[in-house]
């Protein structure tokens, strides 16, 4: 009994499977026979692997190639049979012991396709692709510089991956897939994250306050598992503190302003991925409530009026103000509750006094004040048919 060579495809996949013919003499159907493949760099190891084989006649077997994952490409093949519950080689003839080798090639492959899944992870997603094992090798999966949470074998051609939290700058990010530590393909921006989602907004206001700091409530989605140290904005301007709870909610307190229907943009982690919410937010209107001591003014003009009320800033910005329907001579802003107007002339006994703040935010309060009409203090007729009226 012996073997002389073998005869397969002209490429052996590392995956494994596929076929090769033993041919000799000598092989009975009675006998049991085994392909043995031995890294070529580990010479005279123990280390190596084993495929059963069947016999096809006497001349002939036929064996499959097992999954191959060491460092060497290359293995010395060699056929061994069972006698007596030990197992010895069959003699090669006509060649060197040692001397027919076959080779594997190839690496694990990811078919096309967008993978996708939300930033905080906690996510299955199937991988297609080829040449993930006959059996399963315990292979893994990184989802860009991050390990899945876990990687289950299905079969040759389909992986499970739990998808890590996304952490970094980059949504889209490249897969690794490793069988082994010598066997690894990978494919570029194969992998999409969902960022954070903003869907509403709550208030303890309708408004916020221009003066004071409010908190309010992000609801939403995709603020991942943990506090990542978020922070929100409404508008251009950073809120004071953000706090996160969950992966659908976290507070913000606003700071000062005074300005209407602004965005809330979140931003979670210390990455691009940003959500925005428009027209969600405005702070409170100016608010007149009433006039200083000098609520009755000259028509002549130029007189200093006190107004109060509520919302005028928390310091000195862009504010005018309006007697009746004409600009103020001037307006000065005092503090968070009072402006001093100048007034201008007018014929009108009844005024209203508004307060814009900016270019949109204003505030009117009509019949705030009044002014002096003319008053007749004497008159003098002369020639009078009935004598001097004076």
């Amino acid at each position: 009994m012996g073997w002389i060579g073998i005869t397969h495809q002209p490429q052996l996949s590392f995956n494994g499977g596929d076929s090769i013919t033993v041919f000799g003499g000598g092989f009975s159907s009675k006998s049991q026979f085994f392909c043995r493949f031995t890294p070529s760099d580990i010479g005279g190891s123990n280390i190596y692997k084993e495929e059963p084989a069947l016999v096809l006649n006497l001349r002939e077997l036929l064996c499959q190639t097992p999954s191959w994952i060491f460092a060497s490409s290359y293995a010395t093949f060699s056929l061994w049979y069972l006698i007596s519950g030990n197992k010895r080689e069959v003699n090669q003839l006509l060649y060197p012991v040692g001397s027919t080798k076959v080779f594997f090639e190839g690496y694990p492959s990811l078919l096309g396709g967008n993978l996708n899944g939300p930033i905080r992870g906690q996510h299955k997603v199937t991988l297609d692709g080829n040449n993930f094992g006959m059996v399963d090798l315990t292979p893994k999966v990184r989802v860009g510089d991050t390990s899945c949470e876990f990687t289950a074998w299905l079969s040759s051609t389909q992986l499970i991956c739990g998808i890590p939290s996304k952490h970094g700058v980059e949504v889209i990010a490249d897969v690794i897939i490793s069988i082994g530590p010598y066997r690894v393909g990978s494919r570029s921006k194969a992998f999409t994250f969902d960022g954070p989602s903003v869907s509403d907004i709550h208030v303890m206001k309708v408004n916020a306050t221009q003066k004071t700091s409010e908190w309010f409530t992000i609801m939403g989605m995709n603020f991942l598992l943990y506090d990542s140290s978020p922070a929100a904005r409404t508008g251009g301007t950073a809120c004071e503190t953000t706090v996160w709870y969950s992966t659908s909610s976290m507070s913000s307190k606003n700071a000062a302003g005074n300005q209407d229907h602004l965005p809330v943009h979140m931003t979670v982690d210390y990455s691009s991925s940003v959500s925005t919410l428009s027209l969600s937010f405005s702070f409170d209107h100016p608010e007149i409530s009433s006039a200083g001591v000098f609520a009755n003014a000259l028509q002549a003009g130029s007189i200093s009026l006190s107004l109060w009320g509520s919302d005028f800033g928390i310091a000195q910005m862009s504010i005018s103000a309006r007697n009746g329907g004409t600009n103020s001579e001037s307006t000065r802003w005092h503090s968070y509750t009072s402006v001093t107007i100048r007034t201008v002339r007018s014929g009108m006994k009844t005024k209203s006094a508004q307060i814009t703040l900016g270019q949109s935010r204003f505030s009117t309060m009509t019949e705030l004040f009044t002014s002096d009409g003319l008053i007749l203090s004497s008159t003098k007729v002369k020639n009078s048919a009935y004598g001097q009226l004076v």
